[in-house]
């Protein structure tokens, strides 16, 4: 597919309707608690579940795989899987009638389910589910470092930086590689030096869903995404950059107390971060930076999923919980989603006849059969690493984006803004063309034409380019007026 001329002037400023969330005058509580020391003490701890890859940048960065605690407890409590599906996805009983009937149950299992996860969401919002999770879950990230040192003498007025990505539902740590390729591949002598990558991984996507399977059910809170990235960056992200030969153990050590103490009081003072999320990641890094912005040199927000409450016309309720006729047709297809192939060649061959993916583009699609299927060794079938059952629950737990809306305006003016947005943007909500001017100060933004909410992975080159735009723009040795 071929993307028209970048737009920066489509949307016009002005005074954005914000309608609150019902629950306005609560910030998100994203900093982790104090673990139990036998928690994790006494938890196995979890090996890679699939070989260690090299990385489409390996030309540049090496890469390897690393666990962590995720924060503890969660938000929420054990909430057992709904009648009509388990950790793999919908459970069908097999009826006559031959592939019609088959079909039509399917989609009715599949509303029965949606209707079960919103309405758990819904009793978590009203404050009916009380408790919370104590079983211990891992979060998982991609480290890349460069394969040779920048010396001193060679910075020639660049700053040096480093990146932590967050991927949208559905979609895994490995979905920024073809933008970052891109980013890397027409990067000046000039531009800044991208020290270390992070790309953070959600409890219940990819390789981190493989080790918490077990521990893992229908509720999933998306301001607990927030508190496993701060317990990251405050606890485990090593105090500065590394190089090829630096290695770290799969499972990342605790920092020291003197170290974390300061990082929460000063921020990263031997790294200059910038988070960059698309959707899902985006709202998660938003909420991240309103509590810990001393964490965040600047955000990257990649048409995030950050929207306001529905109490306008426009959005309406849905079983008695808010939510997009939209959102209601995601949830419907996540939750009803194939899981089964005889290999990741088939599946591969069925994707690409898929609408949804029709428009990817094809070393984003490669790279999630790739990195997000994997194989049952019990069933022989290949398999999504993170379940339909486990994405419809990420799109009913949406309570994060109204909260987001409520306090990005409120956001440190010191967190350089850059928004990436589609011309088709996310829902087709009315609200997304405000988005960028929520906070003005020190923000920007630019539309991709021709794309969809799915721009990374459709359009992988010039989200590369946007962001390698505004990291020139703003460490590199040349600033950049900002448009």
């Amino acid at each position: 597919m071929t993307f028209g001329t970048r737009a920066r002037s489509k949307y016009a400023p002005g005074t954005p309707p914000r309608p609150a969330s019902e629950r306005k005058d609560v910030l998100p509580v994203t900093n982790p608690r104090d673990i139990p020391a036998s928690v994790y003490r006494d938890a196995v701890l979890p090996e890679l579940p699939t070989p260690q890859r090299k990385g489409v940048i390996e030309e540049w960065f090496t890469l390897s795989t690393h666990f962590l605690p995720a924060a503890f407890p969660r938000s929420g409590p054990d909430v057992p899987y709904p009648e009509g599906c388990d950790a793999d996805g919908l459970v069908i009983p097999e009826l006559e009638g031959g592939p019609g009937a088959a079909k039509k149950s399917r989609a009715e299992t599949g509303v029965k389910v949606r209707k079960a996860l919103f309405e758990i969401n819904k009793k978590q919002w009203l404050g009916e589910l009380p408790g919370h999770s104590e079983k211990p879950l891992w979060g998982c990230v991609n480290r890349f470092v460069r394969k040779a040192p920048v010396g001193k003498d060679q910075e020639r007025g660049r700053k040096r930086v480093t990146l932590l990505l967050a991927h949208g539902n559905g979609f895994g740590k490995e979905c920024w590689e073809p933008a970052l390729m891109h980013m890397l591949s027409n990067s000046r002598a000039d531009d800044p030096i991208v020290e270390e990558i992070w790309s953070w991984e959600a409890v219940n996507h990819g390789d981190a869903a493989l080790i918490n399977r077990k521990n893992l059910g229908a509720f999933y809170e998306w301001l607990d995404n927030s508190r496993d990235v701060v317990n990251f960056l405050t606890y485990y992200l090593p105090d500065a950059a590394g190089y090829s030969g630096d290695e770290l153990p799969t499972h990342l050590p605790l920092l020291s107390q003197e170290i974390s103490e300061a990082r929460r009081k000063n921020g990263l003072t031997n790294r200059t971060l910038v988070g960059i999320g698309h959707s899902l990641g985006g709202c998660t890094l938003t909420n991240v930076a309103r509590v810990s912005p001393e964490l965040f040199s600047a955000l990257v927000l990649v048409d995030p999923v950050i929207f306001p409450a529905p109490t306008e016309p426009g959005m309406r309720w849905v079983d008695g919980w808010g939510a997009s006729e939209n959102l209601v047709a995601l949830c419907d297809g996540a939750v009803t989603r194939r899981n089964g192939w005889k290999s990741k060649a088939e599946a591969l061959q069925s994707f690409k006849k898929n609408p949804f993916f029709a428009s990817w583009d094809p070393l984003s699609l490669e790279l999630y059969v790739e990195c997000q299927l994997w194989v049952d060794k019990e069933s022989g079938e290949t398999k999504l690493k993170m379940s339909g059952t486990w994405e419809g629950s990420v799109f009913t737990g949406h309570r994060a984006p109204f909260e987001a809306w409520d306090i990005l305006p409120l956001l440190d003016k010191r967190v350089a803004l850059k928004f990436i947005m589609p011309e088709a943007y996310l829902l087709g909500l009315k609200h997304a063309p405000y988005l960028p001017f929520l906070r003005p100060n020190n923000s920007s933004h630019v539309i991709i034409m021709g794309a969809t909410h799915l721009l990374c992975h459709e359009a992988p080159l010039e989200t590369g380019d946007e962001i390698l735009s505004f990291l020139r723009s703003e460490y590199g040795a040349t600033r950049q007026a900002r448009l």
